[in-house]
């Protein structure tokens, strides 16, 4: 009843906000023309100049994280990168995937445990709409995108993204995803959707704000629980003749987010309206995340040894929730006070419904003092299931002459996720009593505008680690693990229209027994890139190299959705992937790529597998598009 009542207060809110906007709608004047998309925040933003005649379509991208947003100018849709088409962000490292797009995949860089509500989700996770997938538009014109990839096999990715302003301040947002593939492999068809909308809301003086959002993810897979080369048949060049180890077996993931955020200035500072002296906020978010996995077992073969419930058959749910409310202080956009109260519930099989609750406090500041940049932040669990939370964050960046920097450094304690404490599924049925994990973070970054050289050194200790053992059973190891990581990124031009790209990261794991990555991986981009017929068309023809050395790496369980440590003694990696693509842009508002993925190896190779029995496709030629339209 509680969460209800809260939903209920959420949508009315939002209601209210979108009255109060009633005004600001009606009054809507004619401002001057300009192609900027602008992440709103509750901290002053300069907006830049932008000429009607630009082929700029530009946003401030910041995460849903309160008053202190990291925010920075970016194109949106460029030409560069186009051919990686992936909804994982460009450019990137190569990861760890099962094949096809919409199947589950991991990084390759050591990163802390921070328990996610979707921790459930495991390898899927990535396709998870979250609050940091969530951004807050300003434009001057509506704005539509629509943008299209297909390849071998059904591979499909669409998305269509719109913005909108209703007068000077209220914008709407939405962006509708479309992800399937029959699979190059057997039993490896994808069928996901995403949707999110985004409002941004503020009166005409800026003493009252909203924000929020809804987004929704739906997942289909089918598992097939690996891929080996049949002894009867001893077919590779047929993807449809190799063994596979599940064939009834699929999950289905879901994830709901919802969260309204509304602040009032209390005081304000002088004429500058843009700033208050003293301002209240509460936000209210609602959190869902849900897996089910489904199989029929095969008496002649079976994959599981272990079954709790039913021989025959799998047939979990797991489902976890969260309302939280949010509310504190903001004194004059530096200092934050805030108190957040979250009611938890956890479901699986109907032998766990458990409801608790967790209280923390918040205090957060920053300032700048001659164009360096200062930052703290300290969340404390204060009762509840998360009493023993700890966050510190500090950091500090600025710009010396044409050097950029930052330095950083997190120190953390993270209650483990409650489905790692109890699981009640067919195959996994398990109590645990783990403590904490902890995570000490410290690290500088360089930017050096002249030669364009990129540099992150950054060390890391992970303690009382939560790892899946190779009998895919959680464990917790008592030693640290530490790890050194240095990333080099570096952009060459030569002969003019020549560009060699280069993303390096090297890494050194204290323990790569439990944690079995590779200590080198890259990523490489040698393209011409030029323009044509009075700027009208913009070329790139070029190559992609990921380089990814050897490593024990992780096999992956459907059941649960999770990598856990590869015992087969079959060393993975010693990858050198290589494509061949050409992007092109078409006036402002096209772009248009073809691309050959992966164009050394055959249909299939084991050594493409970067996951234990999970081959990486060979030879596979994607296409896509994509068109702005600005009315």
């Amino acid at each position: 009843m509680f969460k209800r009542l809260g939903l209920l207060y959420c949508f009315l809110l939002s209601s209210l906000s979108f009255l109060t906007a009633q005004e600001i709608i009606e009054t809507q004047t004619d401002s001057a023309v300009s192609d900027t998309i602008i992440v709103q925040q509750d901290k002053p933003l300069n907006r830049p100049e932008v000429t009607e005649d630009e082929d700029t379509l530009k946003y401030y991208g910041a995460r849903e994280n309160g008053l202190f947003t990291e925010y920075s100018e970016v194109d949106f849709r460029p030409v560069t990168y186009s051919q990686l088409y992936r909804p994982l962000g460009r450019p990137r490292y190569p990861m760890a995937r099962s094949s096809n797009i919409g199947l589950a995949l991991h990084s390759y860089q050591v990163s802390p445990q921070r328990w996610s509500l979707h921790y459930i989700q495991g390898g899927y996770l990535p396709y998870i709409l979250t609050a940091d997938s969530m951004r807050y538009y300003d434009v001057s014109r509506p704005v539509t995108i629509l943008n299209y990839e297909n390849g071998e096999k059904s591979e499909q990715y669409f998305s269509v993204f719109h913005s909108q302003n209703l007068g000077e301040g209220l914008n709407i947002s939405f962006e509708y995803e479309r992800i399937t593939s029959n699979g190059f492999f057997v039993r490896q068809l994808t069928n996901h959707t995403r949707f999110h909308t985004t409002y941004n809301l503020h009166s005409k003086k800026n003493r009252f704000k909203s924000r929020g959002y809804f987004g929704i993810s739906h997942l289909e897979a089918q598992e097939n629980g690996g891929i080996y080369i049949d002894s009867v048949n001893q077919e590779t060049d047929n993807p449809a003749l190799l063994g596979v180890n599940l064939f009834e077996a699929q999950s289905r993931s879901r994830g709901r987010v919802l969260s309204a955020r509304n602040s009032y200035q209390l005081v304000k500072f002088g004429q500058d309206t843009s700033r208050g002296a003293l301002q209240i906020y509460h936000q209210i978010s609602w959190n869902r995340s849900w897996r089910n996995f489904d199989d029929v077992v095969d008496p002649a073969n079976p994959y599981f040894t272990d079954f709790f419930l039913d021989s025959t058959q799998t047939a979990d749910t797991s489902k976890a929730e969260v309302l939280r409310h949010a509310f504190g202080i903001q004194l004059d956009n530096n200092i934050e006070l805030g108190f957040i109260i979250s009611e938890y519930n956890y479901f699986q099989n109907f032998f766990i419904n458990e409801d608790f609750s967790s209280q923390h406090f918040l205090v957060a500041w920053q300032d700048s003092l001659f164009a360096h940049r200062f930052r703290a932040r300290l969340k404390k669990g204060v009762s509840g299931y998360h009493q023993e939370d700890l966050q510190l964050n500090a950091a500090v960046s600025g710009k010396v002459k044409s050097l950029a920097y930052g330095a950083f450094f997190d120190l953390e304690n993270n209650v483990v996720d409650y489905f790692t404490l109890k699981h009640r599924t067919n195959q996994h049925f398990f109590s645990n009593d783990f403590e904490a994990t902890t995570y000490l973070n410290a690290g500088i970054r360089l930017s050096e505008d002249r030669s364009g050289v990129g540099l992150k050194v950054q060390l890391q200790s992970l303690g009382n680690y939560v790892y899946f053992d190779e009998n895919a059973k959680l464990m917790q190891l008592s030693e640290d693990i530490q790890s050194i990581n240095v990333s080099l990124n570096k952009e060459f031009v030569f002969l003019k229209h020549f560009h060699l790209m280069n993303k390096v990261h090297w890494q050194s794991i204290s323990n790569e027994e439990i944690l079995p990555m590779p200590s080198l991986f890259s990523y490489h981009s040698l393209y011409y890139d030029n323009f044509f017929f009075k700027n009208s068309l913009h070329m790139q023809i070029g190559f992609d190299a990921f380089v990814i050395t050897e490593y024990s790496g992780y096999a992956y369980s459907p059941e649960q959705g999770q990598f856990y440590l590869n015992n087969s003694g079959q060393k993975l990696g010693n990858i050198q992937q290589v494509d061949v693509f050409m992007n092109l842009g078409v006036t402002k508002n096209g772009r248009l790529f073809v691309k050959m993925e992966n164009l050394l190896e055959p249909t299939y190779s084991q050594a493409s597998e970067r996951i234990y029995q999970y081959p990486v496709p060979g030879r596979a030629l994607k296409f896509g598009f994509s068109w702005k339209m600005i009315n």
